[in-house]
């Protein structure tokens, strides 16, 4: 601070010694020609007196304009007025002793009030200037102090700026220091200590107090006391920027906060895409089809197993109800067993389910609740399996294990009647023998009768044999038209019912067993006959479809009713009185160990149609 005062009292002595320096060089040039006169130059002396009365005007005496203006520019009014008075007394001694002209005393003094009047003009002016470079001064730090508002992210820059920028607003800012105190936090100048020249400002907003603006002086003058405006509109634009970084900095904590939220619940989000995107997946490629009703059982929900399985489209299972999907007599189960269990718990069970188109097919159900948050039952989940193949293979291993058994039987009992029959046979054909051409008439038909029911239970005995000792297919490349004809060659066919065939012209070969697929030919067509009350006809057709071969045999037969199409194929039954139920069971053993199917229609009344299906010989067909 003593080296401040030290500083400011130099530059007053600086000002002093110009005004004198410059002072004496005006009284130079003015005694001037008096000087001329004492050295003896009294010609250049005469000249230059002339200035002194230049029309009335001492032109000499304008010199002394330059110390009195250079006082009024660095002193002010009063340092114009005195420097005035000196320039008045030292142009006193030339009016009252060198001067002619009349009224020369007269003239220093109203030189002097000129001299004044202009000093005082120029230190107005200069103070005028003065106060607008403070004005500027002023608002360019306000502004300053804006600027750094903007700039700074943090309190302790915009404060460090702060700091800075206040004391170029002052009139000695080398002598000005600012300290600030905010929420218990000190800024101060570096060289910031305790003056009596000081004014505390608070920093406040509203009505809440941020701190205190504390600007001290070492100069001596008290112009911080005229400049409080200044510094409570510092004070003012400091707290709101104070009160904006405190805003910014508490958005900004709570932007990234709000990010990192994002952040994590972007992540979750996206792990509960991903499971939901796998369990969407999971549930759209499941083989089962997978519903989802409300407690009343209106469907909200079915995948693309499900739409195929009952053959709607996504709009049109959304307007059904679940029991819409069974016959009428499983409907009430539906409503009044399955649906209210489902609330509840688990329900598993083989339903029988009914497609758009009508079909029916036997479907496994297992139907569970699915509850919120809280416990509530909300949904009815139900997933449903189709399981016509299942029960296809279940029915065909029944069949086979039932063939195996029947085969088993025929194996054992077939040996055991056969001798009996022999021995039966051989004491007919010896009573016939003995009786010769004497016998009864009534007892040969009798024997006759024995011979043809021996005859018949020999075939039971070769039907059972045949059944259980089908061997394995030879194959081989077959014309299938040449093998129809021959398997009408074993067939008496009464005259009464007439065959039609409609072969084939491209006469198409079939990889199969000759004389397998020859006894089915050959049975059905039997089959056919013996269906047949009086006249009737058997057609035959022939041809390829869908890479296979083909033989169709139609009847206008009695027509097998519908009660019995599931078990015509089943062993031991038959609706003939004669006969035990093996021909059929033999025929579809034998197409499907040659790799074959057989299907039948049939209508009671109008006839019946066996369609059976072999491997083409492709070789024989390229």
């Amino acid at each position: 601070m003593g080296r401040k005062r030290n500083r400011s009292g130099k530059i007053y002595n600086t000002h002093l010694w110009r005004i004198a320096l410059i002072t004496l060089i005006s009284s130079l040039v003015y005694y001037l020609p008096v000087i001329m006169g004492i050295i003896g130059d009294t010609s250049t002396r005469n000249v230059l007196d002339q200035l002194h009365d230049f029309y009335g005007l001492d032109l000499y005496a304008l010199v002394f304009f330059a110390p009195v203006v250079y006082a009024a520019y660095t002193m002010g009014v009063m340092g114009a007025v005195v420097v005035s008075l000196v320039c008045m007394l030292i142009l006193i001694p030339y009016a009252a002793l060198y001067a002619q002209y009349p009224n020369a005393l007269f003239r220093p003094a109203a030189f002097t009030v000129i001299l004044s009047a202009v000093g005082a003009v120029i230190a107005m002016l200069q103070k005028g200037d003065y106060e607008r470079r403070r004005n500027l001064n002023e608002i360019t730090c306000l502004h300053d102090i804006g600027k750094a508002t903007e700039e700074s992210n943090s309190m302790e820059r915009f404060l460090a700026l702060v700091i800075r920028l206040i004391p170029q607003a002052f009139h000695c800012p080398a002598e000005t220091m600012v300290r600030v105190v905010v929420r218990d936090q000190t800024f101060a100048s570096p060289d910031f200590k305790e003056t009596g020249n000081n004014v505390i400002e608070e920093l406040a907003v509203r009505d809440e107090v941020l701190g205190t603006l504390e600007i001290a002086c070492t100069c001596t003058r008290p112009v911080l006391k005229k400049q409080s405006p200044l510094i409570k509109a510092m004070a003012e634009r400091i707290s709101g920027a104070l009160r904006k970084i405190e805003l910014e900095q508490s958005l900004e904590n709570y932007y990234r906060q709000l990010e990192e939220m994002v952040e994590q619940r972007t992540k979750d989000l996206d792990m509960a895409q991903d499971q939901l995107r796998l369990l969407s997946n999971t549930v759209k490629s499941s083989i089962d089809g997978i519903t989802l009703a409300d407690m009343d059982g209106n469907f909200t929900f079915g995948n693309e197993a499900s739409q195929r399985m009952w053959g709607y489209q996504p709009e049109e299972l959304l307007r059904m109800k679940m029991p819409q999907f069974y016959p009428a007599d499983e409907q009430q189960k539906i409503n009044g067993e399955i649906i209210p269990g489902a609330r509840e718990g688990v329900w598993m069970g083989e339903l029988t389910a009914v497609r758009k188109d009508g079909s029916e097919f036997p479907v496994l159900v297992t139907t569970s609740p699915v509850h919120n948050d809280n416990g509530e039952t909300v949904a009815i989940v139900g997933v449903y399996r189709d399981i016509t193949e299942n029960k296809e293979m279940r029915d065909k291993l029944i069949r086979s294990e039932r063939l195996a058994a029947v085969g088993e039987l025929a194996s054992g009992v077939g040996h055991e009647l056969r001798n009996p029959l022999n021995v039966i046979r051989n004491c007919v054909y010896l009573i016939n023998m003995s009786l010769g051409d004497d016998a009864d008439e009534e007892i040969s038909n009798t024997l006759r009768l024995l011979d043809q029911q021996v005859d018949i239970s020999n075939k039971i005995v070769t039907d059972l044999l045949n059944f259980t000792r089908i061997r394995p297919p030879t194959l081989a490349s077959v014309d299938l038209n040449s093998l129809v004809k021959e398997s009408l060659s074993w067939i008496v066919v009464p005259e009464d019912v007439r065959v039609n065939t409609d072969l084939d012209g491209s006469s198409p070969k079939t990889l199969v067993d000759a004389e397998q697929v020859g006894r089915v030919f050959a049975n059905i067509v039997s089959n056919a006959v013996q269906a047949m009350t009086g006249k009737g006809e058997i057609n035959i057709t022939t041809g390829i479809e869908n890479g296979c071969v083909k033989a169709i045999f139609e009847d206008n037969g009695c027509g097998i009713p519908d009660k019995n199409m599931d078990s015509i194929f089943e062993p031991l039954f038959t609706t003939k009185p004669k006969g035990i139920g093996l021909g059929l069971a033999i025929s579809k053993r034998l197409v499907e160990q040659n790799h074959g199917s057989i299907e039948v229609t049939s209508q009671v009344g109008t006839g019946t149609t066996f369609t059976i299906m072999l491997p083409s010989d492709k070789k024989e067909t390229d």
